[in-house]
């Protein structure tokens, strides 16, 4: 039994599945700081027009400016999810659960709907609304996946042996 242990692993495929682990978590880790990045950006630049901008009708004028942001960003991650790529829709969680369990979702792990979701999430949670990016990264992160492990065709070579060949 200890024979056998010792035997698997020897052809590249345990250290390139952990490459490629190590490279998922990376990927995912930089995109949630970017998503947490932008997020303090845009409430940052939200909340100036509380405080130095200069409009009419005063106070008034200055939360209806920060209300009409709000309003603006929420519409226009609606109107992206909605006309640009409607699989971004939901937290994620139900369709990424979905998936592992074998129902085919259309367009469920495309780029365009990772980037779709992740500015839906900046616009979203900017906007006020009582959402979070947590339950949106789990699609981020599956769509990440996915690209890393299926949806490109590339071979990983260590040493004489072909660990990965994988096609769309």
């Amino acid at each position: 039994d200890n024979c056998v242990f010792r035997e698997r692993g020897r052809d590249g495929t345990v250290i390139a599945k952990w490459v490629i682990t190590i490279c998922i978590g990376l990927a995912i880790g930089s995109i949630a700081y970017v998503i947490e990045k932008g997020l303090e950006f845009l409430l940052q630049e939200r909340l100036l027009l509380l405080g130095n901008a200069n409009l009419p009708f005063g106070y008034f004028g200055k939360v209806t400016a920060y209300v009409t942001c709000g309003v603006t960003f929420a519409v226009t991650a609606g109107l992206l999810t909605i006309f640009v790529a409607p699989a971004a829709t939901g937290a994620g969680v139900a369709l990424v659960m979905t998936s592992l369990n074998g129902l085919n979702v259309p367009y469920f792990l495309t780029t365009k709907t990772m980037m779709m979701k992740i500015i839906g999430v900046l616009l979203a949670v900017s906007s006020g609304l009582p959402v979070g990016p947590e339950g949106p990264l789990v699609h981020i992160g599956a769509s990440i996946s996915s690209w890393f492990t299926k949806q490109h065709t590339f071979k990983l070579i260590i040493g004489k042996w072909t660990v990965f060949r994988m096609q769309t």
